[in-house]
């Protein structure tokens, strides 16, 4: 038994040291043949099926916390900090998306002719790049003063008569202040988008090739179920740094309450830049060729069969794009030619359109709907909207395989869907908390009647019309009241920070007044409404089997790698892309008085002060709907072509060489999508 254990050792080590020489890199090489025996063990367990498993997922998880999840949590830091508006900040998020498509089919084509991990992990160092060229307006911006908070300038904030003529001469030479920091974050995000598109292009089919036959779809799951833990991972980490004031170093002026508050947004870059780079660098060990594994299969036809049928079914899911770039045309052509595909590719932007506007826009909401600060409205989404989207997959994968659902089958269940989920976002709209009372915005001044300006234009009145006063966002309550700030409200006196003698008050005899809005409790709306959203998100989510599985199934067998390729470009350009984008114009409509209203020079730009929470949700939810309904149409007619081609099928029209795989051949998919 010694001898012949001896023998297998010394064989295993021959064939390692005859893999050496055929060009693996001097690291493994160092490795292998010049190590202690504890280190030539560790390499037989590290470079493996499972080893590349480990490492790939870990490089996945920090890549999507931060490409995902953590923008859109501290988006409203950045949008505050850099008076941005929502709009920008959704084409800031949509870079992320054109930099994948940009270089995705790029990748595909040369990469994959390659070493494919390496590939992998030079797309790493881009994310690396772009996160910290994230924090780069951080360094260059200097300290952070929120609006009213300077100390040296209280005199500028009270109500003085000595009004200035604007001369639109002083304008000429002042630019966008917000111009550089908005394209540090377009560049960023682009960079990170670039280097996230190996992953699902050249990373999974790595893995699938590496893991035995039998668990190549678990495998391929695992790295689809870490994708969609790391965005939730982003959340957390946003509400960890959102607590925290921008600048360390500086005490903050405000309360983490106030909407002019802004968090440590930069801090979750600097941290993900570093765990990303920790674990991009096992990956440039790995060879060119997939580790082989060793698989016990039984020598019966049945067991062949099985095989052949997992290794199918697994490669199926993978993303192709030809081979080369003049077929690409000509294999969009193709696939859009098939009414099916097309039809269930755009129900499936429209549906992802509702997800990628809840992943983005929610904080932002919560923010201003239920006055939360945005630590917790992170909290709330990573912990709501993501294991919302998680069960509700799963759910559709069960639904497919408890009732073995056909082609028509998973087409009725997308329609059903979209009109569940159209009924259950009716009740949002009466899950209100109300607007905050606002003089000269939401309601009068105290001191006059019909003084509520116009949305975005300054509310002035005849106890401040002579004061001069600008519309920076510095908020004073008295009475449940909130003035915009100590100018607008007529006061003509500050005592350590805090502001009497104020016109507008109604009270001559009123005591000092201390900054800061008027608080409103909303907390108990928000419970129903998390409860709604969950259910929406879950419901949404479980349409997204039944429509891959549709995609694979209305494609002959060795088209669906370019009909999954093709569906990816689509769902880019028209889901992806352009729904923050819109999504944030729309919210922008919302904003009843923009910081900084009266500068002349800044033409209205800048970030929004305050909101209407009934226009906000009358847009946001009105817009889902809309784009519901537009997926619910797609999905009915989606199921009447099918609904055709069975019946055709069924009567012997169609060839029998263009039949289609039953669902059982093809539902382990399910798990791996």
């Amino acid at each position: 038994m010694g001898d012949s254990r001896e023998e297998s050792e010394s064989s295993e080590q021959s064939v390692m040291l005859s893999d050496i020489g055929k060009g693996e890199s001097k690291w493994r090489r160092f490795l292998c043949c010049r190590c202690f025996a504890p280190f030539k063990k560790l390499r037989r367990i590290f470079f493996t099926a499972k080893g590349f498993l480990v490492c790939f997922s870990m490089y996945i998880f920090f890549q999507s916390m931060v490409s995902s999840g953590y923008t859109a949590g501290v988006s409203t830091s950045i949008e505050q900090r850099y008076s941005l508006r929502s709009s920008e900040i959704g084409t800031i998020i949509s870079a992320g998306d054109i930099g994948s498509l940009s270089t995705v089919v790029f990748v595909s084509w040369f990469g994959g002719s390659g070493n494919r991990p390496r590939w992998v992990a030079g797309g790493g160092f881009l994310v690396v790049l772009g996160s910290l060229l994230f924090t780069l307006p951080q360094l260059i911006s200097g300290l952070y003063q929120p609006s009213g908070s300077d100390p040296n300038s209280i005199d500028g904030d009270l109500c003085q008569s000595n009004y200035s003529v604007f001369n639109p001469d002083d304008c000429l030479n002042v630019g966008p202040k917000n111009s550089l920091y908005m394209f540090i974050f377009l560049l960023a995000n682009l960079i990170i988008g670039m280097g996230g598109s190996p992953i699902y292009t050249l990373g999974t089919t790595y893995v699938h090739d590496a893991a035995p036959v039998r668990s190549a779809p678990v495998y391929v799951s695992v790295v689809y179920l870490v994708g969609a833990i790391g965005p939730a991972a982003g959340y957390v980490l946003a509400s960890q740094v959102e607590n925290r004031w921008v600048d360390p170093f500086q005490e903050p002026s405000v309360s983490p309450a106030d909407t002019r508050w802004v968090g440590q947004w930069w801090l979750g870059y600097f941290i993900a830049a570093v765990f990303v780079f920790l674990s991009l660098l096992p990956m440039f060990l790995f060879k060119k060729q997939p580790p082989s594994n060793i698989v016990e299969l039984n020598s019966s036809e049945n067991s062949e069969l099985n095989e052949e049928l997992i290794n199918q079914s697994t490669t199926s899911s993978q993303m192709s794009f030809g081979n080369s770039i003049k077929d690409l045309p000509r294999n969009l052509i193709k696939q859009l030619s098939n009414k099916a595909f097309t039809l269930v590719t755009l129900t499936m932007c429209c549906e992802f359109t509702i997800v990628v506007s809840f992943l983005t826009f929610m904080p932002k909401y919560l923010q201003e709907q239920f006055s939360i600060d945005s630590s917790i409205s992170a909290l709330l989404c990573g912990g709501v909207l993501l294991p919302a989207a998680g069960l509700g997959i799963v759910l559709g994968g069960y639904l497919i395989r408890r009732f073995d659902l056909d082609m028509v089958g998973c087409a009725k269940m997308a329609t059903f869907t979209s009109i569940l989920s159209i009924c259950l976002i009716i009740p949002v709209f009466f899950l209100k908390c109300g607007s905050a009372p606002i003089a000269g915005v939401t309601i009068d001044y105290p001191t006059e009647s019909d003084t509520i300006s116009d949305h975005g234009e300054l509310p002035l009145a005849e106890c401040n019309q002579n004061c001069d006063c600008s519309g920076v966002y510095q908020p004073l309550c008295y009475e449940h009241v909130t003035f915009v700030n100590p100018c607008l409200a007529g006061c003509q006196m500050s005592v350590n920070g805090s502001f009497a003698d104020c016109a507008c008050l109604g009270n001559p005899a009123a005591p000092s007044i201390p900054t800061g809005a008027c608080e409103k409790d909303c907390f108990h709306m928000m419970a129903p409404f998390l409860v709604f959203v969950f259910v929406v998100t879950c419901v949404t989510a479980s349409a997204q089997t039944p429509a891959i599985m549709i995609t694979l199934r209305c494609c002959a067998d060795d088209e669906r790698p370019l009909a999954m390729g093709v569906q990816f470009l689509i769902m880019r350009l028209l889901a992806y892309i352009p729904a923050p984008m819109y999504f944030g114009a729309a919210i922008d409509m919302a904003c009843i008085l923009w910081d900084n209203t009266a500068s002349e020079c800044d033409d209205d730009t800048g970030a929004c002060a305050i909101y209407s929470p009934d226009i906000f949700r009358y847009i946001y939810f009105g817009l889902t709907i809309g784009v519901k309904l537009l997926a619910f149409l797609l999905a009915a007619a989606l199921w009447r072509e099918l609904f055709r081609r069975k019946k055709c099928s069924e009567n012997g029209s169609l060839h029998e060489s263009t039949s289609l795989p039953t669902s059982d051949s093809i539902v382990t998919p399910t798990a791996a999508s």
